[in-house]
C-alpha cells in the first residue's frame, strides 16, 4: 500500500498540481471503504458540479479495494489522485489488535496492543476503521502530500455517499470568503445545513447560518488541523467509534466560542446511504 501510495500520480493533469493551485482552490477529499455503486453516483454528481474542473480530488481509501479503484479511474472530468490505507495494518486490522472482549476465561492475550474500553472490548476496526481512516487521511493531506505543503486554505471533505448538487463549488468558495470576513468564531464551513431542514441546491444570497459543525461536505483549513494535530491524544484516546463525535466532544468542546461553522441557507450536499456500522 505505500507502493500504491508513491506510485499515485495526478490523473488528468496536463500541468504541474503545486503551481495550480490558487488562494481560491478549494481541494476536495473523498473518503470511501467499500460500495462502489456509491461512490461511482458520488462522482458522477461531483462531475456535473459548476467549477469543479478548478479543484483537485483525492480519493481516500480504506484498504485497498480493486473493484473500487477501478471505478475511481473510469472518471476523467478533473485532477484525481488515489491514497490508501493497507487491510492488513492499523489504522485498518492489525496483527497486534487485542482480540474479543477479555474474560476470566478467556482473557488478552500478553503483547497485543491496545487499552479496552468502558464496556471491556478492545478495539474493533468493523466499527473504528472510520475514526481512525479519518484522521489517518487528515495526516496524509495535511503534512505528508508534498503538493499541500505550501497550502493553508481550506480543503474540503466528502463520504462515498454524500452527493453534492451543481451549485456545491461555488457555495463553497462564497462560504469560505463570508467565513473568512465575518465570521471570527467560525472554524469551518459546510454544504450541509447540519439538523436544519432547507430547501436543497438553494445558494444563501445574504442568508448565512452559523451552526454546530456538520459531518457532511465540511471545509476548514491548515490553522484547524494544527489546532486537532495538538490534541491527538484526546482524539484517539475518547472511548467513542465516531470522529465527528470524537471532535466534536473531545477537541472542539474547549475551543469556545470559536467552534461554529458556516453554512447557507440551502443544503449543497445530500445523504444518500444509510448510517452503518462499518
Amino acid at each position: 500500500m505505500l507502493d500504491f501510495n508513491r506510485r499515485g500520480l495526478w490523473r488528468n493533469s496536463n500541468a504541474t498540481v503545486r503551481a495550480s493551485i490558487t488562494p481560491t482552490t478549494v481541494p476536495i477529499v473523498v473518503y470511501v471503504h467499500n460500495r462502489p455503486a456509491y461512490l461511482r453516483e458520488v462522482l458522477t454528481r461531483l462531475s456535473r458540479v459548476d467549477g469543479i474542473a478548478e479543484s483537485l480530488l483525492i480519493v481516500s481509501h480504506d484498504g485497498y479495494f480493486p473493484e473500487v479503484v477501478a471505478v475511481v479511474r473510469e472518471f476523467t472530468f478533473m485532477r484525481i489522485k488515489q491514497r490508501t490505507t493497507s487491510k492488513n495494518s492499523f489504522p485498518s486490522r492489525s496483527p497486534d489488535d487485542c482480540p474479543g472482549t477479555p474474560s476470566p476465561i478467556t482473557p488478552a492475550p500478553d503483547g497485543c496492543t491496545g487499552d479496552s474500553d468502558q464496556y471491556d472490548n478492545f478495539r474493533n476496526p468493523f466499527f473504528v476503521g472510520l475514526k481512525h481512516h479519518w484522521f489517518w487521511l487528515m495526516n496524509q493531506v495535511w503534512d505528508e502530500m508534498e503538493e499541500f505543503q505550501n497550502f493553508d486554505g481550506h480543503i474540503c471533505f466528502l463520504e462515498e455517499d454524500h452527493l453534492v448538487v451543481p451549485n456545491a463549488y461555488r457555495t463553497l468558495q462564497v462560504l469560505i470568503a463570508v467565513k473568512n470576513a465575518r465570521c471570527p468564531d467560525c472554524v469551518a464551513v459546510s454544504l450541509s445545513t447540519g439538523h436544519r431542514a432547507h430547501s436543497p441546491g438553494v445558494l444563501g444570497g445574504e442568508h448565512f447560518v452559523a451552526d454546530r459543525m456538520s459531518n457532511m461536505g465540511y471545509a476548514f483549513n491548515r490553522t484547524v488541523w494544527r489546532r486537532i494535530k495538538a490534541q491527538a491524544r484526546k482524539f484517539c484516546g475518547f472511548d467513542d467509534y465516531g470522529w465527528d463525535w470524537t471532535l466534536e466532544c473531545a477537541v472542539m468542546a474547549s475551543w469556545a466560542p470559536g467552534t461554529l461553522s458556516l453554512h447557507a441557507a440551502g443544503a449543497s450536499v445530500i445523504h444518500a446511504g444509510r448510517v452503518t456500522h462499518r
